[in-house]
């Protein structure tokens, strides 16, 4: 209505609108310090108008919402942002902390005290006679042990510090992500009747930054006015009321869920930078401080100990000192008790190529396996595939193949009597088989390709069994004859040579193959030659050796773990183990038993060793073909199914010998049910876990930290001198072959043989297994020395060494040489078995060390030792300084994201005084006009009156 009453209407309103803009500003003059407020301002519309004559009569001013100032693009631009600055923030505290670890002081780091270190080989090598210069390298070399223990701790400290701060960030992101779901009920809560509810949304947003802070985040809203945020890889951590939790284990961030009855479930989602924030900041800088990665900082610097051990070691052995060992010399390495896994690969896939990083083996993800067709039933050239694969991820875990070799199909003799009693002859590994043909008309008759294979193959396994049940044998021959089938690797009717220690890559050589007759010989199908486990000549089989767990991670199912033959639910193998297999005496005694309804006999002289009675055992099961294994484990019997898997029984009964001499064996009558390998523990989860626990095979040479430096084709000198006058005692050295060597107790059985046969039976050095080390004790008149070490065993088992240990917390200085400065090896042992005192022949080949730039490290590059070590100095400088220019950056990116969000949210005090001056004249003039709408409305009432 228009008139007076209009106007005092419109005028109150007016004062109502203004005086609620000068509460809007006077709240963003109070917030003006507040984190994360966001500017308010009133939004002011007309009011609907009222018809006249005249037209249409405005009906002044009202408020209609209080808006939020907001930039949404903006806002999530800088949460971003703040994901990138967090990350890049921790990273470059954690970095400081690294770069403590690799700081190059003068006098204190360890390129100074590497050059004092070759220095004083130098100086050793101009004075070997000199007390002081032996003592200086002593000194100078556990100053770098001291200064690389020091590096390993400081590094295993910020370890455990960033693990602290993770551990924090892990219990703020779940508790940031319960907030925000909090808040999205009560802002969705609060706006279901009117207007939105602005500080709650600021209070949400900031909440979300601190988030952003540590993870990087994706978010939306949603219809109801709630958050939705994502973590980097798609997982959510919070939608609508509800939220989810994260934790972190092994250096990886974990998505938890539950389903509807409590069960949690754990995904990794990230174990580095790619997370964002501190969280994945801190996760980047951990991961190059953890244990088992070759690649990360710690694993450089330990793979430049390793190397630094190992060539010093390798030239060491080489030489003698100014004294030769007279006392009982112990390695000074363990070849730590071995978990031994071998598994068939799947023939019928062995086509199927596994890609890279489908399988995971201790972490460690493992390349691309390329499928090869199976060859005669075995999967050789994927198996060989698998080995290099799994070898090359540095997984911890050493893979080998078991060398194989067929022949062609045999030919049988012509019909009988042709070649009747000729013969054919060949070597194997030294081995000679003289084969005399049978052909003389009663069947069966070596006319049939079928018996005059088996024949052979009983000829080959006796002429094996004959050499290593030998007295003069010092290096058994492990190797079996079988008939091929044309499923186990060779031709039906064929001769298949094989290892028979799972995951020995021997050679195996066959030589001097010829017959009374030229040309007979072709008729075994066998090719003279020395064949070397490959991808044409192995068992179709891998076999894994760890000194700890093997955990392997191949998917959601087995298919891939069935492949290489780990899948299928429990993986069971019987075995047996007895008591210690010991004849001190020296019986000479006959036994025979049942195995598995099978007659063993074995006859066992006075002479026998433990190792020659079990090989006895082994060679007359094989020659009934019972797939059982025979061997010592830690001096005792260990009867195992051959087969892995192999869950049938074993049974002994009718167990014969004289009233005794039972106790020889370690066994009587028994029965052996599954147990053993259990690998698999559920069928199809494509999970495989293997121990030490699941296969004690004792102290194996693969139990040494050194193992893959092992080459078993080469032997080592031992040079024997009377100790009265340090004359010669043998004018040759007795040579050490490694030939087939498989574990420690086959090191020391060869060596007592072959000292025996050297020395007549003296026994003037004695090898024995102390504690699954090495140990050498000379008698009371005979003193020794060590040369031409091929094999790299004497490096090894630590003896004649000069260093400790395998990595940079575990090296150290060989107690031997600290206690005594005159074995340290200057000098070599001549070609007539002489050693000077003033010999420097081999410190000089341990100094040009220093300039080999060929020296192999454990992560697969070469480089000098001291080029590889500033290579990894300056790669940590280098992430340092590329990671505090990135950060510089991105404050600079950041803060000027801030001004511009700032520019439409932030208040400004000299925008809002303009406007509380201007809203006050507003208020001013609505009171105004009530005051004229008085006056007018008086004037009316007095006219009336």
């Amino acid at each position: 209505m228009a008139g007076v009453s209009h106007v005092l209407s419109v005028a109150k309103e007016a004062l109502l609108t203004h005086q609620l803009s000068l509460q809007v500003a006077s709240n963003n003059i109070a917030n003006v310090d507040t984190p994360g407020y966001t500017r308010q301002s009133l939004e002011l519309q007309a009011a609907q108008a009222t018809p006249i004559n005249a037209g249409m009569l405005g009906g002044g001013v009202k408020g209609v919402t209080i808006l939020r100032n907001y930039d949404q693009f903006m806002v999530q631009r800088l949460a971003s942002q703040q994901s990138t600055l967090g990350n890049l923030q921790a990273q470059q505290e954690s970095m400081r902390l690294v770069e403590t670890v690799f700081n190059e002081a003068p006098g204190m780091g360890i390129n100074d005290l590497m050059s004092q270190f070759w220095n004083s080989w130098q100086d050793m090598a101009d004075n070997p006679e000199l007390s002081a210069t032996r003592q200086s390298v002593v000194q100078s070399s556990q100053s770098i042990i001291d200064q690389l223990h020091s590096m390993t701790a400081e590094m295993s400290q910020a370890k455990f510090d960033l693990g602290v701060s993770l551990d924090t960030a892990i219990k703020d992101v779940n508790s940031l992500a319960s907030q925000i779901a909090g808040l999205n009920v009560q802002i969705s809560t609060a706006e279901s009747s009117k207007g939105q509810a602005n500080d709650l949304r600021d209070k949400r947003d900031a909440v979300l930054k601190d988030l952003s802070t540590l993870l990087d985040l994706t978010y939306f809203e949603d219809k109801n006015g709630g958050y939705s945020v994502l973590m980097a890889d798609g997982h959510a951590l919070v939608e609508s009321n509800e939220s989810w939790r994260v934790d972190w284990a092994n250096n990886q961030l974990l998505w938890i869920s539950q389903d509807g009855k409590g069960n949690l479930t754990s995904k990794p989602v990230g174990s580095g930078a790619e997370l964002g924030g501190k969280i994945g900041g801190w996760l980047e800088v951990r991961g190059n401080l953890i244990e088992g990665d070759p690649g990360n900082f710690l694993g450089r610097l330990d793979a430049f100990a390793n190397s630094l051990i190992r060539e010093i070691n390798q030239q060491h052995t080489q030489g003698v000192g100014m004294l030769l060992f007279d006392k009982t010399l112990t390695g000074a390495e363990v070849a730590k008790n071995v978990a031994r896994l071998t598994t068939p690969v799947d023939a019928t896939t062995a086509a199927t190529t596994i890609p890279a990083g489908t399988m995971t083996i201790n972490d460690r993800s493992v390349g691309e396996i390329v499928g090869v067709s199976a060859v005669k039933g075995l999967a050789m050239g994927k198996a060989f595939n698998a080995v290099t694969a799994i070898n090359a991820a540095e997984t911890g875990v050493e893979a080998r193949l078991t060398t194989l070799v067929a022949g062609s199909a045999m030919t049988a003799i012509g019909a009988a009597p042709a070649n009747d009693n000729e013969t054919i002859s060949l070597d194997i590994n030294g081995v000679t088989v003289n084969y005399t043909i049978d052909n003389d008309g009663v069947s069966p008759d070596d006319s049939t390709a079928a018996t005059f294979a088996a024949r052979l193959v009983s000829q080959i396994n006796s002429a094996i069994a004959a050499h290593n049940t030998a007295s003069t044998t010092t290096n058994f021959v492990t190797i079996e004859a079988v008939v091929g089938d044309g499923t186990n690797g060779g031709e039906t009717n064929s001769i298949v040579l094989k290892n028979t220690n799972p995951g020995d890559e021997s050679n195996i050589i066959i030589s001097n193959l010829t017959s009374s007759i030229a040309g007979l010989e072709a008729n075994t199908g066998l090719t003279v030659g020395t064949y070397t486990a490959d991808a044409t000549h192995n068992t179709g089989e891998i076999t894994l050796f760890s000194s700890s767990t093997i955990y392997v991670d191949a998917g959601s199912n087995d298919f891939t773990l069935a492949q290489l033959g780990m899948g299928g639910g429990d993986q069971l193998t019987t075995f047996y183990d007895g008591g210690t297999v010991t004849n001190p005496a020296g019986i000479a005694t006959d036994i025979t038993f049942n195995l598995n309804g099978t007659n063993i006999p074995v006859t066992v002289l006075a002479a026998d060793s433990a190792t020659t009675i079990v090989t006895k055992l082994q060679a007359a099961i094989n020659a009934t073909g019972e797939p059982v294994a025979v061997s010592l484990v830690n001096g005792k019997i260990h009867f195992e199914n051959s087969t892995t898997g192999d869950n049938t029984p074993i049974v002994v009964d009718s167990f014969t010998t004289v009233a005794g001499n039972g106790a020889i064996f370690g066994f009587t009558n028994f029965t052996a049910t599954a147990g053993g390998v259990d690998g698999d523990q559920q069928a199809n989860d494509g999970k495989f876990t293997f121990s030490y626990e699941n296969s004690n095979e004792g102290p194996l040479l693969s139990g040494y930290d050194y193992f893959d430096e092992l080459d078993t084709s080469g032997s080592f000198d031992l040079w024997i001198y009377n100790k009265n006058d340090g004359t010669l005692a043998l004018p040759q050295p007795v040579t050490i072959s490694l030939e087939r060597a498989y574990s420690l107790d086959d090191v020391v059985g060869i060596i007592n043989r072959t000292v025996a046969a050297a020395t007549n039976s003296s026994n003037w050095v004695t090898a024995s297994n102390s504690g699954n080390s090495l140990r050498l004790t000379p008698d009371a008149s005979h003193q020794f020395a060590f040369a031409n070490d091929t094999s790299n065993f004497l490096q090894l088992a630590g003896l004649n060494t000069f260093f400790t240990g395998h990595d940079a917390a575990s090296i150290g200085m060989n107690n031997v040489v600290t206690g005594d400065l005159n074995l340290i090896a200057a000098g070599a042992v001549n070609s007539q078995g002489e050693v000077y005192r003033g010999d420097n022949s081999n410190v000089l080949k341990i100094t040009a060390i220093q300039h080999d730039e060929y020296i192999s490290y454990t992560s697969g590059s070469q480089n000098t030792l001291d080029g590889f070590y500033n290579s990894l100095v300056g790669e940590v400088a280098n992430s340092t300084r590329t990671i505090n220019n990135s950060y510089e950056y991105n404050v600079l990116v950041n803060n000027q994201m801030n001004e511009m969000r700032d520019s439409v949210s932030g208040v400004s005090l000299d925008e809002e005084m303009a406007n509380l001056i201007k809203y006050q004249h507003a208020y001013t003039a609505a009171a105004r006009l009530i005051t004229m709408s008085d006056e007018m409305l008086q004037t009316l009432l007095d006219s009336v009156r």
